[in-house]
């Protein structure tokens, strides 16, 4: 299968795991992308997050510090639209920065003291791909992944094997049946004949 293929495979089952199928961006190796984040509720601090499990720290700020932490400053920078709300650029894009962008945030719960995590708007699937001159981005994921002849032959070679296998074991079972048939007939009592004519002579002999 095909490099493309793979990277496409992977981009569905991120679909299928997350929730960002209707915010999928392409871009090519190279160009750059801004992510807006924007919250709803109040956070003490802010936060783009990378991969499935948002385990990768692309910058994090606190309301209470004016200090950024990113993961690569060269390449990320934060323009702040009113704390908790933000835009982030991210620089010369290479395939490695292919995946899930979270907008996260934490506050405070005012009844536990404890922190939680707050959702915010624009989370982005991020696809970088090499450019592919008269090829649509936005319908590169819909193309099928054609098989090479060698997978063809692997698939039909797999189901005849199949086949041939299940014929085996039917005709397996229908001789096991009929034997087991075969012998509870065989073991079957047979009663003894009754010879009709020697007891009519020996019941004449008697009365006379």
């Amino acid at each position: 299968m095909s490099a493309a293929c793979l990277r496409l495979l992977t981009i569905f089952c991120i679909c299928v795991s997350t929730t960002l199928c209707s915010n999928v961006v392409w871009k090519n190796t190279g160009e750059s992308i801004t992510i807006q984040c924007k919250y709803k509720s109040e956070a003490n601090s802010i936060s783009l997050k990378k991969g499935l499990k948002k385990d990768q720290d692309i910058f994090y700020k606190s309301k209470k510090s004016s200090r950024i932490n990113y993961a690569d400053e060269t390449r990320h920078q934060m323009h702040e639209n009113g704390f908790p709300n933000f835009d982030i650029i991210l620089k010369n894009l290479t395939k490695n920065d292919t995946g899930a962008y979270w907008c996260m945030g934490t506050k405070i719960n005012k009844d536990t003291g404890n922190p939680e995590d707050v959702h915010g708007e624009g989370s982005v699937l991020l696809v970088v791909t090499d450019s592919i001159a008269g090829v649509d981005k936005s319908t590169a994921a819909a193309r099928p992944c054609n098989p090479a002849p060698n997978q063809n032959l692997v698939v039909i070679s797999v189901v005849i094997s199949a086949v041939v296998l299940l014929t085996i074991l039917i005709a397996l079972l229908l001789f096991v049946i009929r034997k087991v048939k075969y012998q509870r007939v065989e073991n079957k009592p047979r009663s003894a004949p009754v010879n009709d004519v020697y007891e009519d002579m020996r019941g004449t002999i008697r009365r006379s």
